[in-house]
């Protein structure tokens, strides 16, 4: 019985070896993809941050109906000295 399971280990052993230089390989090819892909995922989900005045704001994207999201993040104070909408 041990000469069984002994021969069992080497074998899955044996067989790990063999398929060693393949795995090394995907992880490698996987990385370079994931290397490759990074830059335009990140360009996509960080769009370009603009500090605009009101005005530039008003004739930008209320008058043209642009697609957009605008985020006041102004203390409640500074809101109250005047806002867009």
């Amino acid at each position: 019985m041990a000469k069984s399971k002994s021969k069992k280990q080497q074998s899955a052993k044996s067989s790990f070896k063999s398929q060693l230089p393949m795995l090394v390989m995907l992880v490698i090819i996987g990385i370079i993809g994931a290397v490759a892909l990074l830059p335009s995922v990140f360009t996509q989900r960080n769009p370009i941050v603009e500090v605009i005045t009101p005005q530039t704001y008003t004739t930008a994207f209320l008058d043209t109906n642009k697609n957009h999201f605008l985020l006041d993040v102004r203390r409640p104070d500074e809101f109250a000295s005047g806002h867009i909408a």
